[in-house]
């Protein structure tokens, strides 16, 4: 069996601290994704306004709610000055947490919409569950969710091929995820779901990374549920 090339965590940290380093005036990765800017529509649909979202990042999601009025929180452990500079930029009012998402109790407030986009894959197995119950303790009755989490990962250098792993890594599969998920929500109502395959060439931007410029593909598992009480 090939022996896969493991990358310490603290390399994906650096990472993470390089792209969202430089003062910027929109989201290194470009506008939401389209399934976000689906459910972006249904929040507004729902006339919701108070949001969390867990792992922002530089506030690509964010951004495009508070443009639309809405209420914007951010927990991440980077990203926070460039996600600010942006929103200052643009004349928004923004707030950011710089808290490790694993740690940080963010149910000990209430919120109307809670996302969590491009993370959890990045995190390890033993904090899902505990993060997952969070999410459902801190959104109000009848508030909304969405979550994906990337699932069948692959990443290899662009240079030699190498394939390679981090450390931990959860390495879920899409089939395990979706079970995770539609147990966990399994007494809401899930408006949306599905799986959807991306891949991409980093860094995105030019940059002094730790590692060299690697590819990654996978499928995303995404659900969109409601806080709403199921009768079986």
């Amino acid at each position: 069996m090939k022996k896969i090339k493991v990358i310490p965590k603290e390399i994906i940290n650096k990472w993470y601290a390089e792209e969202y380093s430089k003062i910027q005036n929109s989201s290194v990765y470009g506008k939401p994704e389209k399934h976000i800017l689906h459910f972006i529509n249904l929040v507004q649909k729902y006339k919701l306004k108070k949001v969390l979202e867990l792992g922002s990042g530089d506030g690509r999601n964010l951004i495009e709610l508070a443009k639309r009025g809405l209420n914007v929180t951010g927990i991440d452990l980077f990203g926070g000055e460039a996600f600010k500079s942006t929103a200052k930029n643009l004349g928004l009012e923004v707030n950011f947490i710089k808290e490790d998402i694993t740690k940080y109790n963010f149910a000990n407030e209430k919120y109307d919409v809670i996302i969590c986009s491009e993370v959890l894959h990045l995190i390890e197995r033993k904090y899902l569950d505990n993060i997952l119950n969070k999410i459902k303790t801190a959104t109000r009755d009848n508030g909304l969710i969405y979550i994906n989490i990337l699932t069948n990962i692959k990443r290899f250098f662009l240079r030699t091929k190498e394939e390679f792993k981090y450390k931990n890594q959860p390495d879920y599969s899409s089939e395990e995820i979706k079970e995770i998920l539609f147990s966990k929500f399994n007494d809401w109502k899930i408006i949306e779901e599905g799986i959807y395959h991306e891949e991409q060439n980093w860094p995105i931007k030019s940059g002094i990374y730790p590692i060299d410029p690697y590819h990654w593909g996978g499928d995303y598992v995404f659900i969109m549920a409601k806080k709403e009480k199921i009768n079986f």
